[in-house]
């Protein structure tokens, strides 16, 4: 996915932002269908939020060379327009575990603003999002927030060996609370899990490990000496036995 710009191509750029919009456009015509949005680079959050912060680096064109993550009105639009059911992405090698959460009042406040700014024109719903870790949710405890204005994301921790060699497991399951009425109003819930998993280290199960391969290293060594004995005294061997060349009379002394 390439979205932010100036790009180095912005062919591929459009050629994505097209991708996004066809998206959009089925999601309107099937708003029962859930997405889950795979992509590298993080959505815009706060710096502290995650170990990266928000950063871009540009070329000597002025074109984006590197970001650590999307610009605040891509990472918007997104929300806004695909709003996706999970969302996970990779490149900040620490990993990060937040979720974007509508703000209405903030919402109203712009809704103001906008009539205010043009009385004769419709206003379009914007919403205002806010970003938090995903284990500090200020209403996590109540649970009135309705999932819909929700979205986790989920950023990989790296699965370099420096960062502990991290994979992810991401499940989905339909909510069974939730079935009968999916089976009615063909819509349906999905439950999300996600669960880091890092390479297993135990000192004890190193000491093991190590001890074990330098035995068997050892009983190799062991073993191709015993094998080098061998052949040389079987070719010793054969050398004495070899009779005298022909003509060559054995001295008597």
């Amino acid at each position: 996915m390439l979205l932010d710009g100036p790009a180095s191509d912005e062919n591929l750029r459009n050629q994505t932002w097209q991708f996004m919009q066809d998206a959009v456009s089925i999601k309107t015509q099937h708003p029962q269908d859930k997405i889950v949005l795979l992509t590298h680079i993080p959505f815009h959050k706060e710096k502290g939020l995650c170990v990266d912060e928000p950063e871009t680096r540009l070329h000597w064109d002025n074109t984006i060379i590197e970001q650590t993550m999307l610009s605040p009105n891509t990472t918007q639009w997104i929300l806004d327009h695909l709003n996706p059911d999970f969302v996970l992405n990779g490149h900040d090698h620490f990993g990060c575990d937040v979720t974007h959460v509508k703000d209405w009042n903030g919402e109203q406040r712009q809704q103001q603003q906008q009539q205010n700014d043009t009385q004769n024109e419709e206003s379009s719903r914007v919403a205002i999002w806010k970003v938090y870790p995903t284990t500090k949710l200020p209403f996590q405890s109540t649970g009135t927030r309705p999932k819909q204005n929700m979205v986790r994301e989920i950023t990989q921790r790296s699965m370099m060996a420096e960062f502990g060699g991290y994979a992810g497991l991401l499940e989905a399951r339909v909510i069974q609370s939730d079935l009968k009425f999916a089976h009615e109003q063909d819509s349906f819930e999905l439950e999300f899990h996600y669960s880091a998993c890092g390479f297993y280290i135990d000192l004890l199960v190193w000491i093991v490990v190590v001890t074990d391969a330098i035995v068997t290293g050892a009983w190799v060594l062991v073993a191709l000496y015993k094998v080098f004995l061998f052949i040389v005294t079987r070719r010793s061997s054969n050398k004495s036995l070899q009779p005298a060349p022909s003509g060559m009379k054995p001295k008597i002394l």
